[in-house]
């Protein structure tokens, strides 16, 4: 009898090497997923690191076009080249004794500046912070618990 319970109960033989193999190919599925996966993210980072290292590159070559444009600007403004412009143009060096000094009416050269006030260091009478962000979070819940009435509650 219990012969035949084991026999009632077996499956056949390729129910059970179908089943072995759907477990092979879900693993080796997932196993496929995994490395695509992993394929797909280490792309994207190689991408990623080429598109900043061609942007570090961009910023240095920008740093040093802006380095030569300073100081062409700079050598561009210099005494020894401004001073052939300024004489082509006309200027002269001047004297104290050619100086003309022409008074403008309405002009007052003598105005105050105004500046900001000057840093002290004067003690603070109040908090900096309001003294409802100093409570406590168990003074608050005392606080709030106490004020409500519960019937059947000592309080």
């Amino acid at each position: 009898m219990e012969k035949s319970k084991k026999q009632a109960y077996k499956q056949k033989p390729w129910r059970s090497q179908v089943k072995w193999i759907s477990q092979v190919l879900m693993a080796a599925l997932f196993l496929l997923l995994a490395s695509l996966i992993y394929l797909e993210l280490a792309g994207e980072a190689t991408n990623v690191s080429q598109q900043m290292i061609a942007l570090q590159q961009a910023k240095i070559e920008l740093q040093e076009k802006i380095a030569s444009q300073q100081s062409e600007l700079a050598r561009y403004r210099s005494t020894q080249s401004m001073k052939p412009r300024m004489e082509a143009m006309g200027f002269k060096r001047y004297t104290y004794e050619k100086v003309v000094y022409v008074m403008v009416p309405g002009y007052q050269p003598n105005f105050d500046i105004q500046l900001a006030p000057a840093a002290s260091q004067q003690a603070i009478d109040r908090p900096i912070i309001r003294s409802a962000y100093t409570e406590s979070l168990w003074d608050w819940l005392n606080e709030h618990l106490s004020s409500i009435n519960l019937p059947g509650v000592l309080q």
